[in-house]
């Protein structure tokens, strides 16, 4: 048993409320995705690279604030840390719609990035308090599904909006709405779940936890092929005119929606490391499909992408929380999807900046590869209680 490890936390907690919480942050969040190319485009004229770096300057926001918010939330501050992300996702919402110049919107998307990390981070440390250690795989993998629904869904949920309304207006109003209701869900339950008891270190060792660091870099470099798409897919279709940019998310969304849905128990089953071998394999070969100017292919590759992509969340949680004692379960959880954040961050920014001095499908080649070099890592063999 890992340093620490008790049994769940008895103090239960309106799991129901935190879920749709988060599905509501996530999904304004996602939202965004589906409107902001062409409004970026459009108001300021921005360039692939802007647009990508816009887009991913929320995924960096949420990496800085991840591990401060598992550190409070390990202190029994998790209620508050959410309702903070859902209060902050309002005003990030307002800010970007609201927008008169590029440097407010940077400024509000950053400000939204921030509140998902607070929201997804608090959440998911208390929601893993209520269950026993054999069964954190599957319970992180249904929990996750609030975070990755809301960003698969909000692209479709949008896209619906904005076809019913004829006018991105309606789109916004969603985005800002969306995380209110989040805030009002997660205002009526109960406090939940105490701090736990944690020995003295110094700051970098209590915020970067040892056990984090390795399975972190490798969700980094599966997580920078997941940030291509969701910045630079749609601008894809469209520069090459092949069509299927209002339903190529949605197609990734499906897929990993269903994977996800019926594959988390696999992880208690298999473990996570023979998780994380078959997941990434399957996204470096949709990657490499996306890679083909054909829209067919480039449909199948976002569908076999949904797939690899949907497991490696709970796949590293089950890795991660397996090394590092119960008081530092949140930081060491947040810490470890920091890197899934800069990988956004590296794949719209990173992205861009290919596509602006070669094409499309470099990019995504380019992804395909970081994902492959992922394998290495996680071949590693990595010992339970790293972080003595």
């Amino acid at each position: 048993m890992v340093k620490g490890s008790p049994a769940a936390s008895s103090t239960p907690i309106s799991v129901g409320r935190f879920w749709l919480a988060v599905w509501c942050g996530y999904s304004s969040l996602g939202a965004t995705s589906q409107v902001q190319p062409e409004f970026l485009v459009h108001r300021f004229r921005a360039s692939p690279f802007v647009v990508g770096a816009a887009i991913s300057l929320a995924s960096l926001a949420a990496a800085l604030m991840r591990p401060f918010a598992g550190r409070a939330a390990d202190n029994g501050l998790g209620r508050h840390v959410v309702m903070l992300g859902g209060a902050c996702g309002v005003l990030g919402g307002v800010g970007q719609w609201w927008s008169p110049t590029l440097s407010v919107l940077l400024l509000s998307r950053l400000v939204m990035g921030a509140a998902e990390g607070a929201l997804f981070t608090g959440a998911i440390t208390l929601v893993l308090r209520t269950c026993e250690p054999e069964k954190r795989g599957s319970l992180a993998g249904w929990f996750g599904l609030s975070m990755w629904a809301g960003l698969c869904t909000g692209p479709a949920l949008a896209a619906w909006v904005a076809q019913i309304s004829r006018d991105t207006t309606a789109v916004w109003l969603l985005v800002i709405v969306l995380p209110f209701i989040g805030l009002v869900l997660v205002s009526t339950t109960a406090t939940a779940s105490p701090a736990v008891a944690s020995t003295h270190r110094q700051l970098h060792r209590v915020l970067m936890p040892k056990g984090a660091r390795l399975p972190g870099v490798a969700f980094f470099l599966t997580s920078y092929g997941y940030g291509s798409i969701n910045s630079l897919l749609i601008l894809y279709l469209v520069n090459r005119h092949l069509g299927g940019e209002g339903i190529v998310l949605s197609l990734f969304a499906a897929f990993f929606l269903i994977t996800r849905a019926l594959g988390s128990p696999l992880v208690n089953r298999l473990g996570g490391r023979a998780t994380l071998l078959f997941c990434i394999l399957i996204e470096v070969v949709g990657l490499c499909f996306i890679a083909l100017p054909r829209l067919a292919v480039i449909l199948a590759g976002a569908a076999l992408a949904g797939i690899g992509v949907s497991m490696l969340y709970p796949a590293f949680v089950f890795l991660v929380v397996q090394r590092v004692p119960l008081a530092q379960h949140g930081v060491a959880v947040g810490f470890m999807t920091s890197f899934w954040d800069m990988g956004l961050v590296a794949g719209g920014t990173l992205g861009g900046l290919v596509i602006s001095r070669g094409d499309f499908p470099v990019a995504f080649e380019v992804a395909a590869f970081l994902a492959t070099l992922s394998l290495l890592i996680v071949l590693i063999p990595l010992s339970k209680g790293a972080d003595q």
